[in-house]
């Protein structure tokens, strides 16, 4: 209690004091000791808080941590003392402006000392003599680096730089091997039935390998063998460090369907051009949701055939050969009862994992990327469907205008006549212009922003296997030390430990390679597309000019 009462004393003493030269009340005996002792400890690595560095530091003789007041006195932040000082000559301020502007200089060179870019503890001198601490955001003013330290620097920027460029010929390397075009293993859809609610695929097989009984064949296969061949990849524990190919989405006709049978209860209502014109617009949309999702399906078969690991699971070559179906039925209530309980579950081990404390950097900094990634990339797709609707709409507001223009033809018999129908001929090509671009949008931005975001939710199922088995590992851990403080079945104990921790550094070391791969397949693939994208979109810009002043040159020729 009277510590405390003496050091609220102090306080108040202090805050009269400061910017006062007149007001010293803190005893010499206080003064001389706090003095001594700093003297005898003054050897100890000074630290400062790098956002405090300025002019007004004082006397590098003084240690740092002791902050100036107004009077030239130092005060101890813990401690609330007050150190007498003397007062200065203008020869020693010039000499204290000196090391500020050397602790400038020590600013600049702030780059060499840490690693910003993977942000690890990195000490590029002696660890005694380091300058900067890059969690700590503290750095030692009274060391220079010297020649010695300049060289190792050099030396290690250099074996920096030297591994990452090994890192990524692995990663060329690795996106060698992952080759969609591969003609070992060749495979396509060449034909697709839609049968009411089944589309039944056409898959052709054309191959060199000799693990196949014949090198080209054709087999039948459903939507649901599909999904059943994506479930048996998933379940197996082999492939626990690869990145599964997304499912291919279920064929949805439903709505196309409901489109055009509201259109056939409305033909009455309709003219014969508007229903003629909207008719065709049904077509061609259902059309093009048939070749996307045979082109999902095939793009399936396609990367599992260019793998090199899961191009040769048993399945997978059952699926290709085996010439009669397969016999896979849907799912019924309780599977799907169960499916969806799972999926809870995993949900749940997804949040209490969240917080997990990760042993390796790089899949620390992989995990939030493919969080963020993710998230991003589900609102981009549901910003660019927007986008393709809006040109959907417009096409469809270009049917009604064209077919009002035709039938203001027919009732005005003037001069009149010849322009409404001018105008009716432009919106009906407006229209066809519109729906390609509406066609190429979709297929080249929302479909591939749609395909990634279904990639990097398999991406992310990756990283949760492997926070799983590292979860295990952790549990092995403990219970092999609880084994061994009770000295009862330790070599059990041992053994699940031995296994856990050979599976964790074997999913670790295929999910980097998976990792490079995906990103490199990633950039490949958006660049193709998007450069695709821009292409179709300045042709469509160039055929909208020239048809504006295809219909300028006309109405000239009319007036």
């Amino acid at each position: 209690m009277l510590e405390t009462r003496v050091n609220m004393m102090n306080r108040s003493l202090l805050s009269l004091t400061r910017g006062s030269s007149s007001l010293n009340l803190i005893p010499y005996r206080t003064r001389m000791y706090t003095w001594l002792q700093y003297k005898e400890h003054k050897n100890f690595v000074p630290q400062l808080n790098a956002n405090d560095i300025g002019e007004h530091q004082g006397s590098p003789h003084v240690q740092e941590r002791f902050f100036r007041l107004g009077w030239g006195g130092y005060i101890h932040p813990q401690k609330q003392r007050r150190l007498f000082t003397y007062k200065k000559t203008d020869e020693q301020n010039q000499r204290e402006d000196m090391h500020v502007m050397a602790a400038n200089r020590r600013c600049k060179i702030l780059e060499k000392m840490c690693d910003h870019k993977y942000n690890k503890r990195l000490y590029l001198v002696d660890p005694k003599y380091k300058i900067y601490d890059p969690y700590q955001r503290r750095w030692n003013m009274n060391h220079i680096p010297d020649e010695e330290h300049i060289s190792s620097f050099e030396k290690q920027t250099a074996m920096l730089n030297e591994s990452s460029n090994v890192e990524e010929g692995t990663t060329k390397h690795r996106a060698d091997t992952v080759d969609l075009n591969d003609n070992d293993l060749q495979i396509d859809i060449s034909d697709a039935l839609s049968e009411k609610d089944k589309v039944k695929f056409t898959v052709h097989t054309k191959t060199k390998l000799t693990t196949f009984q014949e090198s080209e064949f054709n087999v039948s296969r459903q939507h649901e063998e599909f999904i059943w061949l994506h479930d048996r990849y998933n379940e197996n524990e082999e492939y626990a460090g690869l990145i599964i190919p997304p499912a291919p989405p279920r064929p949805d006709f439903d709505s196309s369907r409901a489109k055009l049978q509201r259109l056939s209860d409305s033909e009455s209502t309709l003219t014969k051009e508007e229903y003629d014109k909207t008719k065709q617009e049904l077509e061609a949309e259902y059309l093009a949701m048939f070749k996307k999702t045979v082109s999902m399906h095939e793009v399936f078969l396609q990367r599992l055939a260019a793998h090199p690991v899961l191009r040769n699971d048993n399945n997978f070559r059952v699926f290709l050969e085996y010439k009669e179906e397969l016999s896979v039925r849907g799912k019924n209530a309780s599977e799907k009862i169960s499916g969806f309980f799972k999926t809870l579950t995993k949900t749940a081990d997804e949040v209490l994992l969240a917080n997990q404390k990760e042993s390796d950097e790089y899949f620390e900094r992989q995990k939030q990327f493919l969080l963020t990634y993710n998230a991003k990339i589900k609102d981009a797709t549901n910003a660019a469907d927007k986008s393709t609707r809006a040109h959907k709409t417009v096409a469809d507001t270009y049917i009604k205008i064209s077919s009002g223009f035709n039938a203001l033809s027919t009732t005005d018999k003037t001069d009149l006549a010849q322009y409404l129908l001018l105008l009716a001929d432009f919106f009906e090509k407006a229209r066809k212009l519109e729906s390609r671009v509406q066609s190429d949008m979709d297929l080249k931005l929302s479909d591939t922003l749609r395909y990634y975001m279904r990639d990097s939710k398999a991406a992310l199922d990756l990283m949760y296997r492997r926070s799983r088995c590292l979860a295990d590992f952790d549990t092995a851990n403990k219970n092999l030390d609880k084994a061994r403080l009770k000295n009862k079945e330790v070599q059990a104990a041992e053994t699940a430990q031995q296994n856990i921790k050979k599976k964790f550094e074997t999913i670790s070391e295929k999910a980097k390679d998976e990792l490079n791969d995906f990103k490199t397949r990633r950039v490949q693939m958006f660049r193709k597309n998007l450069i695709e994208l821009t292409e179709l979109q300045i042709k469509h810009s160039k055929a909208q000019i020239q048809m504006i002043k295809g219909v300028l040159q006309q109405s000239e020729t009319l007036s």
